[in-house]
């Protein structure tokens, strides 16, 4: 059975996490779905990029001497 939700916890500077809330309430949306979304726009920059496959950032590998953003 696959589960359908799933849930992580995420350290954030308060500053940061401020920020973020105030944007994803000028766009009327819980910050969730601002989560996810960011999420899947960095699956689909993965996704586009040649140097890494999804299988491979699914497994948590990436090319030798290769940083994910925000490293």
């Amino acid at each position: 059975m696959v589960r359908k939700n799933v849930a992580f916890k995420i350290r954030l500077l308060e500053e940061l996490h401020r920020v973020f809330a105030n944007a994803c309430r000028m766009e009327h949306r819980p910050a969730a779905q601002g989560v996810r979304g960011l999420i899947r726009g960095f699956i689909s920059g993965v996704q586009a990029d040649p140097a890494l496959s999804l299988t491979q950032a699914a497994a948590g590998r990436r090319p030798p001497g290769r940083r994910w953003s925000g490293e």
